[in-house]
């Protein structure tokens, strides 16, 4: 993809493969209309734009990302065989594509500490997250600059609540790991980053208060060497 790459026919495959089954209501359209002003100016900032739009939208796309992940790289299934992969990959891949235009290049972020905060029921979630172990993102993980804008989002009174709180250290690697979107997003005092799909990381601290309702994580983006190593132990 070069500069002058179009991203029109990405943008109708959105729109013809998932839009068009969402509801017409009111927080539907007015991500429709982000994406459809995308489309007109064949702008990929736009799309950046609808995606912090509404929450009912990024729910989805991680949903359905996360779903794809497990059942390709995992199940190995492919989207002829697989009705999970046959409704939502075509989609989910044509945002990731977006999102890869060089117009997107002077928001790329290296060697940047983001934090992000959250909230779970069931420690089971983080049951791979050991010191040492390397995780791949494979949903769009919000983070931000700002460790107290993070810190509101793990706030956490109930008694049957875990909350998350995670440090990420993303480094000077060839991939395209981050996009720094405050200036795009609708909301700009959030200060975020955004985590792209398919980014390694090595867990290297795992800090828990003694009641387990609060959990730090210190996390490294995984050298392109480390990232080698890893997938060859995988095949092995």
């Amino acid at each position: 993809m070069d500069l002058s790459s179009s991203i029109v026919d990405y943008l109708k495959i959105i729109e013809e493969t998932f839009l068009k089954f969402q509801p017409n209501d009111k927080t539907w359209n007015s991500v429709r209309e982000i994406l459809k002003k995308a489309r007109d100016e064949d702008n990929p900032k736009l799309v950046i734009e609808a995606y912090s739009c509404k929450q009912v939208f990024t729910r989805c796309l991680n949903k359905h990302s996360s779903a794809n992940s497990n059942h390709f790289l995992t199940l190995y299934c492919t989207s002829l065989s697989c009705p999970v992969l046959d409704r939502t990959q075509e989609y989910t891949e044509a945002f990731t594509n977006i999102l890869f235009h060089p117009k997107l290049d002077d928001y790329l972020v290296r060697k940047k500490q983001v934090y992000r905060g959250a909230v779970i029921k069931d420690k089971k979630l983080i049951k791979d997250y050991k010191i040492g172990a390397t995780i791949l993102t494979t949903t769009y993980l919000s983070t931000s600059k700002d460790p107290i804008v993070a810190l509101r989002f793990c706030s956490n009174d109930s008694s049957d609540s875990i909350s998350i709180f995670c440090t990420y250290n993303i480094k000077n690697t060839q991939r395209r790991s981050a996009l720094d979107i405050e200036s795009i997003s609708l909301y700009p005092e959030e200060k975020e980053v955004l985590i792209l799909r398919y980014v390694p990381f090595t867990i290297t601290s795992v800090k828990e208060t003694e009641d387990g309702r609060r959990i730090k994580i210190n996390l490294d983006e995984c050298s392109d060497e480390t990232l080698e190593l890893y997938r060859s132990e995988l095949t092995n």
